[in-house]
């Protein structure tokens, strides 16, 4: 996973080592970011479920003068029936802040808390945020991305299967499901801000579809939701209520720092 263009250009990126981080695609960023482009210069970039913070680091590598990552792990509990508590909550926040140290991301307008990043959310919700067009081609992407292409095909096969089968059967589909989720998790003032359509009718099918997701994960084991790497951390938090250093990746001794190739720390 690399930044695509701009100033980190050709840089690696790292993605925290869970199944609960999906980074986003090289071609869905670039897809992205061309319809984001006129306005990315000297912007104000939100991130919202950042994960690997992949498509934020891509806006500042092109030129945007600030971008505010937010990991959606503690919504996301809480809308399913199953909320952190609040020590879980700053341990959270606390080891995201190490992982996006490892970027070489300036962290002096980084809150150093959960409460004081509470404040900053609110903050940015009710006095920074606002609609654009690029905002809501966003929530619209599924439009523009292109074809989903095979490797097993031969490309004649893949111009026709991409775009009459897999887009409109496949892909679409996926991808609204997935942006119906994401405007059902954002709060209201978010939705009317930005005027996405949220009817009653979709407030009780999102609801419905929070249960069931609550009850299929009871119907998991717990030492089988977390990671072995989650699970260590978690248990070390309670031990001692502090943070575990994060495990870094072993540097290959034959590779040349100064190259691009190396990983954004």
């Amino acid at each position: 996973m690399r930044i695509i263009a701009g100033k980190y250009r050709g840089r690696r990126l790292k993605s925290p080592p869970s199944l609960e981080t999906r980074p986003t695609s090289d071609r869905l960023r670039e897809t992205l970011f061309n319809i984001l482009a006129p306005r990315i210069k000297g912007a104000r970039f939100l991130d919202l479920c950042a994960g690997s913070g992949a498509v934020g680091i891509e806006a500042l590598s092109r030129g945007a003068a600030h971008a505010t990552f937010v990991e959606d792990i503690v919504t996301g509990h809480e809308l399913t029936g199953y909320p952190l508590s609040e020590a879980d909550k700053q341990a959270l926040y606390l080891e995201s802040i190490d992982w996006y140290r490892l970027y070489g991301v300036s962290m002096r307008p980084v809150p150093p808390d959960w409460d004081a990043f509470q404040e900053y959310w609110e903050h940015m919700i009710n006095a920074v945020l606002e609609d654009s067009r690029a905002v809501r081609e966003g929530f619209h992407m599924y439009r523009t991305m292109p074809a989903p292409t095979s490797k097993r095909l031969p490309a004649r096969a893949n111009a026709v299967v991409g775009p009459l089968i897999l887009k409109p059967f496949v892909q679409t589909p996926l991808v609204k499901s997935m942006l119906w989720i994401t405007t059902g998790a954002l709060p209201p003032i978010i939705r009317e801000r930005l005027c996405l359509d949220w009817t009653r009718l979709d407030e009780l099918r999102y609801r419905l579809h929070l249960k069931a997701v609550h009850e299929a994960i009871k119907a998991i084991p717990t030492q089988l939701q977390y990671f072995p790497l989650a699970r260590d951390q978690r248990e070390h938090y309670r031990r001692t209520g502090t943070v575990a250093p994060l495990p870094l990746p072993t540097r290959n001794p034959h590779q040349d720092p100064c190259t691009h190739e190396d990983s954004v720390r």
